[in-house]
């Protein structure tokens, strides 16, 4: 016997906003401050700190930018499965 796979539309949808909810929550982290340390001290080690700072922000807008990606993909992949499963559901004449 084949296993069922289920999709609740409205469960998924609210795992899908749930996701970019917190997509959002990183994205507004702000690292303006810091780069001003620089411009008050002269030491290697602020140097350090400021390039990986800015290398971590750098990364976070990748972050964001794929999971912003990734969100719109899951929104497209539930339409399609739903779309489907309703042709199918016609197809064998459920309701």
């Amino acid at each position: 016997m084949a296993g069922k796979v289920f999709l609740n539309p409205d469960v998924f949808q609210a795992e899908v906003d749930a996701f970019k909810s917190a997509i959002e929550g990183v994205s507004g982290v702000q690292l303006d401050n810091i780069s001003e340390v620089g411009n008050k001290t002269i030491l290697e080690s602020m140097d350090t700190m400021i390039a990986t700072i800015n290398f971590f922000s750098e990364m976070m807008e990748y972050y964001v930018s794929f999971s912003n990606e990734d969100a719109q993909h899951l929104v497209s992949l539930k339409t399609s499965w739903v779309t489907k499963d309703t042709q199918l559901g016609e197809e064998i004449g459920g309701d």
